[in-house]
């Protein structure tokens, strides 16, 4: 017992002095007191996604979460890194559309390069969306030949973003300067290249971005800063259970609901209807995942746009044999697996399909990017046995508990043996009051012990592009 106060205490006080030198951290600590009061009877479930371009597809990011995991032992955690090489905030802000919002993690740990106007918008578009928490961190060291590239204005930008948007920073840059210092390093010796790390920069990424991620009680749980989470319990009430059919109805405000239920429960056929219409029939229930690439995990247009209401099905883009030699006009047909043949179409002009459904800009092609990258790997196959792939697919449960409700084909998922994740209700609609009815098929009391409705900070207006 000693020895464990002795630790605790010790903790306690590396939380203060941490608290002290970064108080952003008060931003990431409703997650962390999640975590950090986890029971092995009563763990708390907690969605980590990184997001960024090529440094965040490194292995530091398995490291930081290996630490996550020995640090909370009774938390679950999920983690997700759809992160893609190249892939800077002025694509990064489109692919944010299939991989980010619909995601909605507990905390994200986010890091691109482009322009930082966009980095900034990605940022406010989570907090219109999300009630996710966040860190933003710093560049490390990079090279432009033998000198440091000059990131002073990088780095001012983003700790102006991280303190309008109220989210936690973690100085990178200016750790890395002192382990440099301290080390007679120029910092050369912690990468493989120009800027991608090598097995001692991912160690010491990992090192300087998890030793930010503790749970400081000082600090509070600072829900405002992103929203709120209201935990709904069926005696609430805000809950009316019918008894003639079992079915449940349900008075909420947000924009995401999830549920729990009962462990080990047996899946129960449901029927749910939104503010009185059929779920099936809300065109913001229908989700895309990222359109798959041919060659690697980067997609050939950044985003597929869903501009009416969307059925379970996949779809195809096949490409033509009169594409042009460089990649830079394709020439496609677009069919669904249930919809059929949807038209053809080139990547230089505007697409919507024949039935209305989707839209997909010319502007957010980038399929000459492949050719200036992959050009002999795209020789044999190119035109005729290139497409591009992607799915449409509701984000509403038929049975509680629900299947694996996690959709992306591309992304790096880890989920901890044994979790049982809450099962996703509605989301993406619109942040406001709803009321939701579910209604079970087989006349069985639905297992949930639980809701969770999940309200976005209402603060928050709406960004250049969006207005």
């Amino acid at each position: 017992m000693r020895l464990k106060l002795t630790a605790l205490a010790a903790m306690t006080l590396m939380g203060c002095a941490l608290a002290a030198e970064n108080p952003s951290i008060a931003y990431i600590q409703r997650t962390m007191k999640r975590a950090a009061e986890s029971t092995q009877e009563n763990p708390a479930t907690i969605r980590v996604m990184f997001y960024g371009q090529s440094i965040t597809c490194q292995a530091w990011t398995t490291q930081v979460a290996d630490m996550l995991v020995a640090r909370f032992p009774n938390a679950r955690f999920q983690f997700i890194n759809p992160s893609m090489g190249s892939f800077e905030s002025s694509w990064l802000i489109h692919t944010a559309e299939h991989d980010l919002y619909y995601y909605y993690p507990d905390l994200l740990i986010f890091h691109t390069y482009g322009p930082t106007s966009l980095y900034e918008e990605i940022i406010r578009r989570v907090k219109q969306r999300t009630t996710t928490e966040v860190v933003l961190w710093t560049s490390h060291f990079s090279f432009n030949g033998d000198k440091v590239t000059d990131m002073t204005q990088r780095v001012a930008d983003i700790k102006r973003t991280a303190e309008s948007c109220q989210t936690a920073l973690v100085d990178v840059r200016a750790k890395w300067a002192r382990h440099c210092e301290a080390n007679n390093f120029s910092g050369k010796e912690l990468l493989r290249d120009a800027i991608h790390l090598n097995t001692d920069g991912e160690k010491l990424m990992a090192q300087f971005i998890g030793e930010e991620l503790v749970r400081v009680p000082a600090l509070g749980d600072n829900p405002s800063a992103a929203g709120t989470v209201q935990t709904i319990t069926l005696a609430d009430p805000a809950v009316t259970v019918n008894a003639a059919d079992q079915s449940l109805t349900l008075r909420f405000n947000g924009n995401y609901l999830s549920c729990a239920t009962t462990t080990g429960a047996a899946p129960v056929p449901v029927k749910l209807f939104l503010d009185g219409q059929p779920v099936e029939a809300v065109p913001e229930l229908w989700h895309i995942t990222r359109p798959k690439g041919f060659i690697t995990e980067r997609p050939a247009i950044m985003n597929v746009q869903k501009r009416g209401l969307l059925q379970a099905e996949d779809w195809t883009m096949a490409f033509l044999p009169d594409c042009s030699p460089d990649g830079k006009r394709i020439h496609f047909s677009l069919s669904g697996s249930l919809s059929g043949p949807q038209g053809e179409g080139w990547s230089d002009q505007d697409f919507t399909s024949t039935n209305g459904t989707l839209f997909m800009p010319a502007n957010l092609w980038i399929g000459n990017f492949m050719f200036r990258y992959f050009a002999k790997q795209l020789e044999p196959i190119y035109p005729e046995k290139c497409s591009i792939n992607f799915t449409s697919f509701p984000v509403f449960p038929a049975t509680i508990p629900a299947a694996d409700q996690l959709r992306m084909t591309l992304a790096r998922v880890r989920t901890m043996d044994s979790v049982q994740l809450p099962t996703v209700l509605l989301q993406g609609i619109a942040n406001g009051p709803h009321v939701l009815r579910m209604v079970p098929q087989d006349g069985q009391a639905l297992p949930i012990s639980h809701f969770n409705a999940h309200q976005p900070p209402a603060t928050w207006g709406k960004t250049a592009t969006e207005q």
